[in-house]
């Protein structure tokens, strides 16, 4: 995997197309599930320019903050090769708000109270390659997981505690000088998330930090 630009963003996060900031197999193939949607999930064109991510940097072990219903969980599934491996996390379908770490961003709590978490991808044939965890990732003991993934997506709760918090701990979690990340809903709708990853880019010396076009999502890639 090489970014095709190498001088690093440091007053403010570009935006760029997918294919000006990865070099991309003519040859790759995608596999897009479930092209329909609810609402928590991402958009059908931000699924392929993710799942496009996933085949550029040759991903073969990814991390999920925020499961959901799976369906990113379960294309995620499906695009990597063969021995590759997704773990995903959500809250246990019992939690209550109150028990967790951080608040919650106000437009959060209807996608607390969701359909089953990995309703989506269960029963099929990527479930077998597919690791669920459960717990509050304000809280969740990621250090299993430190410097072993390829890729790390973070979309679980967009505010500010807890985007800082999944933050750091995806920045553990990633390979040094390899492993790549993402987060969603870097919009006007959830403030938070665009201002941490903004002041998060300045001056980083380890990532350089685009906006994929036409999404709501920030990929940092490995200087």
């Amino acid at each position: 995997m090489t970014a095709n630009a190498a001088s690093p963003v440091t007053k403010s996060i570009e935006t760029r197309w997918v294919n000006q900031i990865f070099d991309i197999d003519p040859a790759a193939e995608l596999r897009i599930l479930c092209l329909d949607r609810v609402f928590g999930n991402i958009q059908p064109y931000e699924l392929f320019a993710l799942l496009t991510v996933v085949k550029a940097c040759g991903a073969k072990t990814i991390f999920e903050i925020g499961t959901f219903n799976g369906r990113t969980t379960r294309n995620f599934a499906a695009n990597v090769p063969a021995g590759g491996a997704v773990y995903t996390l959500d809250l246990q379908p019992d939690v209550e708000i109150e028990q967790m770490r951080f608040a919650l961003d106000s437009q959060e709590t209807p996608l607390v109270l969701r359909e089953a978490v990995g309703s989506r991808y269960q029963g099929t044939p990527e479930q077998s390659r597919i690791t669920q965890l459960f717990g509050d990732s304000g809280s969740f003991d990621f250090s299993p997981y430190h410097q072993t993934m390829d890729l790390v997506f973070v979309d679980g709760s967009h505010s500010l505690d807890y985007v800082r918090s999944d933050t750091e701990n995806a920045l553990k979690m990633a390979k040094p000088g390899s492993g790549v990340i993402l987060w969603h809903d870097y919009g006007n709708e959830f403030p938070d998330v665009r201002q941490y990853l903004d002041d998060l880019a300045v001056g980083n010396d380890r990532f350089n930090f685009y906006h994929l076009l036409h999404t709501l999502m920030v990929v940092a890639v490995p200087q």
